[in-house]
């Protein structure tokens, strides 16, 4: 913002937008780490662990019959937390002995707020699975996020933990905002909320799917429909994209605008894009990939590493790392998982330095295979429980939550002249940056993703101190000597202070290079765990998304050690 002050106003604005638009890249699944307000996206995780199935399983069976269903019910979202906050008020009925005035007959939702019927049988299936546990604020904000993906939004991990309301507020539901008010009219009812114009503008893309009934609209049924008809929110030709629509409307309406309100607009048009094209799918893969096929996938791959890490607090970072080790290497297709099998031409990069006696974890990956074998045969590959396996690692660990494409095959080679180029821990800088360039990674990648080293261990010899300490060769040192198995910023702290054990990290900052390039990016994340989290997670989707088998390439292996034509 500084450096843009002493540029003419058109190029300060295409300087913003360009960093705006920077944005809706790579922080695409920006994830939420921690608890808001006391809630936890991990809240029903002991008390009811099926609860986001439960609920994505009764809209996706609702939409079959009504294509409506999901923009009715983030409607419902909306209109709820818009009133009473999210307490879930707008699904009470009458109750004049409770003393209840019901929220649904004020005029912005009396014979326009549908989807009651859907929350209800969500309710009932939850009643029957895990009695008197999940709150129906939580029902109807998870509901708006399933909702979001069904019909190809993004997707987020949402903060889970709200209780029920018992009142009603009338006074308030007869202020929601309405189809006609003005802008400021808007804007003060959003800003008495705590929201402000880019949340009101995002929010307001929510249009982009749904229907309304005719009279609330500009042509107000003049084209000789029936009042209350449904008339389509977004229409558009169905290979028109979202982005192609917002920024056609957008630039069409900035140009009758003076240049500063002109670049305003869109700019609030790029962050509404950061927030609807947060999650999409990257190289023909999608996070809905297994939906249908393989509907428990990642509760069955939590599973297993969550029992892995009770025995072995170590788990989590060496899952990671196969993950880094695989997709450096031929690109993300599970060959770092392929033993030795002469007969069939497989020589394992497990063999390599950078793995051998160091890349563990690989039976936590047997397992996990073994029980999505038994759950759904020759579905999900090894590639994918890898990438999947990462993702859940960091979770599990207190680190961020992001969305994971899936879709990857297996591949039936190996390559170890490449494996044994994978990153070390006495690359310098410059080095580093050219294997990750190679790979499309640029440095903000690289410093995010070195953030792995924020927890797990590592062998004393690759450290800075290589094992003076009295230590004997292979013994074991935390790479966060205060945080060793929580995924959070303090890696950065250490890196500033001078305390990170692997040469790798520290070259981040001291190599000459480094003060315009790594060092700006570590004082960044040093300062700001979300910055850190949003940003390792748009890494960790770039980097799985290098070199991906999909289609008819590659195989679904039955064993992630063997190739399918070998016979075991």
């Amino acid at each position: 913002m500084a450096a843009s002050s002493s540029l003419t106003s058109a190029a300060r604005c295409g300087l913003l937008l360009t960093a705006a638009l920077v944005l809706v890249l790579s922080h695409g699944a920006h994830a939420q780490g921690g608890s808001r307000a006391g809630l936890s996206s991990s809240f029903y995780d002991n008390s009811c662990p099926g609860t986001r199935d439960i609920v994505r399983r009764i809209i996706q069976d609702a939409r079959i019959a009504d294509a409506r269903i999901p923009a009715s019910l983030i409607r419902l979202h909306f209109h709820y937390c818009f009133v009473n906050s999210c307490n879930g008020s707008l699904l009470l009925d009458d109750d004049l002995q409770a003393g209840i005035m019901t929220e649904k007959k004020v005029p912005a939702n009396d014979r326009s707020a549908r989807g009651f019927d859907v929350d209800d049988d969500i309710k009932r299936a939850l009643e029957k699975a895990c009695p008197g546990i999940v709150s129906c604020a939580d029902i109807l904000t998870l509901a708006a996020e399933i909702s979001v993906e069904l019909a190809r939004g993004p997707y987020w991990s949402v903060p889970l933990g709200r209780r029920d309301g018992t009142t009603t507020n009338i006074e308030s539901a007869n202020n929601l905002s309405s189809p006609f008010d003005p802008l400021e009219m808007l804007q003060e009812k959003f800003k008495n909320l705590g929201l402000d114009d880019t949340d009101l503008v995002a929010l307001q893309g929510a249009h982009t799917f749904g229907r309304a009934q005719c009279q609330f609209t500009l042509w107000n049924c003049t084209a000789g429909q029936l009042t209350a008809a449904p008339k389509a929110a977004a229409a558009s030709s169905p290979s028109e994209t979202l982005l192609e629509r917002v920024l056609a409307v957008l630039m069409a309406a900035s140009s009758t605008l003076p240049s500063a309100a002109s670049c305003g607009l869109l700019l609030a048009a790029a962050l509404v894009l950061l927030l609807s094209h947060g999650a999409q799918a990257q190289g023909g893969l999608s996070p809905s990939f297994y939906d249908n096929s393989c509907p428990g996938t990642r509760d069955i791959v939590r599973r297993v590493i969550q029992d892995a890490r009770v025995a072995d607090a170590r788990i989590p970072a060496s899952l990671i790392r196969l993950h880094f080790h695989d997709c450096f290497v031929n690109g993300c297709d599970g060959s770092l998982l392929l033993d030795d099998d002469l007969q069939a031409g497989i020589m394992s990069e497990k063999k390599v330095p950078a793995n051998d006696r160091s890349a563990r974890g690989f039976d936590v990956v047997d397992d996990i295979k073994r029980a999505l074998e038994k759950a759904c045969p020759g579905t999900v590959s090894c590639a994918d429980i890898l990438t999947l396996a990462a993702e859940i690692s960091v979770e599990l660990a207190g680190g961020p939550y992001w969305s994971v494409p899936l879709g990857r095959r297996d591949g039936t080679t190996t390559n170890i002249e490449s494996a044994n180029n994978l990153p070390s821990p006495f690359d310098p800088l410059e080095t580093l940056q050219e294997k990750f360039k190679n790979l499309g990674l640029d440095d903000t990648d690289l410093v995010a993703l070195q953030g792995a080293h924020t927890f797990g261990r590592a062998q004393c010899q690759f450290t800075m101190r290589n094992c003076t300490a009295g230590q004997v060769v292979g013994a074991l040192v935390n790479l966060d000597g205060v945080t060793p198995d929580v995924f959070d910023n303090k890696y950065y702290g250490n890196l500033l202070q001078g305390r990170v054990e692997l040469p790798s990290d520290q070259v981040m900052l001291s190599d000459p290079v480094a003060a315009t390039t790594t060092a700006p990016i570590i004082r960044r994340f040093s300062g700001s765990q979300k910055d850190f989290f949003s940003n390792f997670a748009a890494s960790m989707i770039k980097m799985g998304s290098i070199g991906p088998l999909t289609g008819r390439d590659g195989e679904i292996r039955k064993n992630c050690r063997r190739l399918n034509k070998k016979q075991y």
